[in-house]
């Protein structure tokens, strides 16, 4: 360690250069366990912090040694941007390894989101001949652009794959599948599962019926064979029929529970504060039905399920069933639940009720919204020193007033 102390009386130790020669003296000499012991030093002191070509020497050393672990340890927790060279140095470290360890490579550099360096480890192996690329490493590359946006890039992947005979797996399909939904592309999603050549599994199912709800068409396939709908499946198809206004065709918890599914959380408040569910519609006696209905299952309502029935009471004018319904809340409340009531009460002093209750049981603090619809309500009272106040308290809380306050 005397060139590490060396190089410390350097510029009061602040001289990167002297610490990367050092280190790339010591990997030449293959003394890797003493380089890493200075690296390992360099950073536990902060003396300086390791560059690019710190670390480059660091994964070159490593690979050298067989030590690939290390080496993409360095890689994954390098803070600086890695350039040619360091890609170059674990590239190389990887050649004439085995199957396990590209694939880990490919997807180590697909976690990142570097798709460019792991399509070229994926050439190298199709040049090296002597591991070529398998299902896996083509479904990691292909799950990476999927996750990236980049469905081109996947579907030349697939198609590269088909040509290398290698079968696309049922992972392979679910990751074409989801990434050609999260682009928008239902009609290659739908294309993707026609041509599936292994069998579908619930996953691939609760994919199309999430991706066709999500861009505005139901889509069920209650009568495949390959397997029976789940409880997502279903949720997610009630949920679609509530957003197209659906609701009749929303009502198929009986059927649902005839495939020995039984409805959760999810599903009950699908029906109940959905897009266009009962609390939307005004349907207030039906929600508290289907309310009713979820406690006797063991559902207990969340506070999005409470919210929804406070606002829909308050809509239609309900201000006592509003306050039922807050009274016998099981869960904690937020800022909304608070503000849904200061905001509904037509009532001024009940409004200054609640937003002291809120305070009271430190469920939360009080917001702009909060804070704004007092001042208005002082305002409209003729209270204006109250209002000045609130005004004064809203600043102290760290809250911006706005045009409205």
């Amino acid at each position: 360690m005397d060139w590490f102390h060396k190089a410390k009386l350097i510029e009061n130790g602040k001289c990167l250069f002297s610490y990367n020669a050092i280190l790339d003296a010591l990997i030449r000499a293959d003394r890797m366990s003493l380089a890493k012991e200075i690296h390992d030093q360099l950073v536990k002191e902060a003396l300086v912090k390791p560059d690019v070509f710190t670390c480059t020497i660091m994964i070159r050393g490593f690979c050298k040694m067989g030590e690939m672990e290390n080496a993409q340890k360095v890689f994954d927790e390098m803070t600086c941007e890695p350039n040619l060279f360091t890609y170059n140095a674990l590239i190389h470290g990887f050649c004439n390894r085995d199957m396990v360890t590209y694939n880990t490579m490919i997807h180590g550099f697909c976690k990142k989101g570097d798709l460019y360096t792991a399509r070229r480890v994926l050439d190298r192996m199709k040049d090296s001949k002597d591991c070529l690329p398998s299902t896996i490493t083509y479904t990691t590359l292909i799950d990476g652009y999927c996750k990236k946006g980049e469905l081109e890039e996947a579907m030349k992947c697939m198609s590269e794959m088909n040509k290398q005979g290698c079968l696309p797996g049922l992972f392979t399909y679910n990751a074409l599948i989801r990434g050609s939904f999260n682009k928008g592309d239902t009609k290659n999603a739908q294309k993707v599962f026609d041509e599936m050549t292994c069998k579908r599994d619930i996953i691939t199912y609760n994919t199309m019926i999430h991706g066709f709800c999500k861009n505005g068409d139901n889509y069920a396939q209650k009568d495949s064979k390959d397997c029976l709908p789940d409880t997502i499946a279903y949720t997610t198809l009630i949920d679609g029929y509530c957003k197209r206004g659906e609701l009749e065709e929303a009502k198929c918890m009986s059927e649902m529970k005839k495939q020995g599914c039984e409805p959760d959380m999810f599903t009950y408040n699908a029906l109940i504060h959905g897009f266009d569910g009962y609390c939307k519609r005004g349907e207030l006696e039906e929600a508290m039905k289907c309310m009713s209905e979820m406690k006797k299952q063991g559902c207990e309502p969340d506070m999005f399920t409470y919210n929804a029935l406070i606002h829909g009471f308050f809509n239609k004018g309900d201000t006592k069933s509003a306050q039922k319904v807050f009274d016998e809340m099981t869960c904690k409340r937020d800022i909304i639940t608070y503000n849904t009531m200061i905001h509904g009460f037509c009532n001024f002093d009940t409004a200054r009720q609640v937003s002291g209750r809120m305070r009271e049981n430190k469920d939360c603090l009080p917001d702009m919204v909060t804070y704004t619809t007092l001042i208005d309500g002082y305002y409209k009272k003729g209270k204006l020193m109250e209002a000045m106040k609130c005004m004064s308290e809203m600043e102290k809380q760290g809250c911006e007033p706005n045009q409205i306050s």
